[in-house]
């Protein structure tokens, strides 16, 4: 099963007081293949994608990621994947305080080569996994332990891969919202990170907000406190409208313009989703600390 989107869009920017455009066109596909091979388990997800841009050296991209890629083995209580193998984990929603998969050209998730082996004992989840980055060889792991203590989930992980990584994430629910979040405390030097969220429903809307001290991806990557939240509210004939935000504060020291000054973005999309496809239009604005970003993008999408 899958999907493949055409979209297309053009961004205006302001840096130094002036303004250029860029017209971006984007075919992408979605691919899960599952099957059974015997005892075995087979799992294959991949999202190849052609960006084309006017003009530059860059005006064609191809990015071909295979985010997973594995097998699994089933034995009670207890499964054992080997392959390419995601190693995100985490409650935030919105943010992403701590990333573990490395990114594609095209910026999707992917994740490592290794083996893994989870075991699910009544209340308790354990799972560890080795990894071996294909760049340079270098060797990763990852212990997790999840208790449900009824009322909510905790987890705890150690992570290792040049550095060591602590983290702790947990989600329950307080009346009718879900409260979650998740801190990381990482080595060299010793600092840390986190989120936390909630979650709910206003009459047919379901909305998400986050605060956090994460990655800005409207400063360059820096970690800073930010906010960010997301509503998106079902309409008439399968119709929905999703809106979204973000705002960061950068401090001079922090600043490449070395001034202290707020930066954010914010989308307000619309969709239609059928049996086999949809339509997206989606208007977007970005304010980092060097320019200026405003965005138009259409879509199609195919289901199958």
């Amino acid at each position: 099963r899958g999907e493949v989107e055409l979209r297309s869009g053009s961004t205006w920017t302001e840096f130094g007081g002036t303004w250029s455009s860029l017209l971006t066109v984007v075919y992408r596909a979605h691919l899960e293949v599952e099957a059974s091979l015997g005892p075995l388990e087979l799992r294959v997800v991949a999202d190849p994608s052609v960006r084309l841009r006017e003009g530059g050296p860059d005006a064609a991209t191809l990015d071909l990621p295979v985010p997973e890629a594995f097998l699994r083995l089933a034995a009670g209580p207890v499964d054992v994947d080997a392959g390419r193998l995601r190693t995100a984990v985490g409650t935030a929603r919105l943010l992403q305080p701590y990333a573990h998969d490395a990114r594609s050209e095209a910026g999707v998730a992917v994740g490592w080569w290794g083996a893994r082996a989870t075991a699910y004992l009544d209340l308790w989840r354990l799972r560890g996994l080795a990894f071996v980055r294909t760049d340079d060889g270098g060797i990763g792991g990852l212990l997790s332990v999840r208790r449900d203590l009824g009322v909510a989930d905790v987890e705890a992980h150690v992570r290792w891969l040049d550095t060591l990584a602590i983290g702790l994430g947990a989600s329950g629910t307080i009346g009718d919202l879900i409260v979650y979040g998740e801190g990381w405390l990482l080595e060299a030097p010793w600092r840390g990170r986190g989120a936390i969220g909630l979650s709910g429903f206003a009459g047919d809307a379901l909305w998400t907000a986050e605060v956090g001290y994460a990655p800005a991806p409207v400063a360059g990557g820096a970690v800073l406190p930010l906010a960010a939240a997301r509503v998106d509210v079902p309409l008439e004939d399968g119709w929905s409208l999703g809106v979204d935000g973000g705002i960061a504060y950068v401090s001079a020291d922090a600043s490449r313009t070395g001034a202290e000054t707020l930066v954010g973005l914010g989308g307000v999309g619309l969709r239609l989703d059928e049996a086999d496809g949809g339509v997206s239009l989606r208007v977007t604005a970005t304010r980092t600390d060097l320019a200026t970003v405003v965005g138009f993008e259409i879509g199609v999408i195919g289901y199958f």
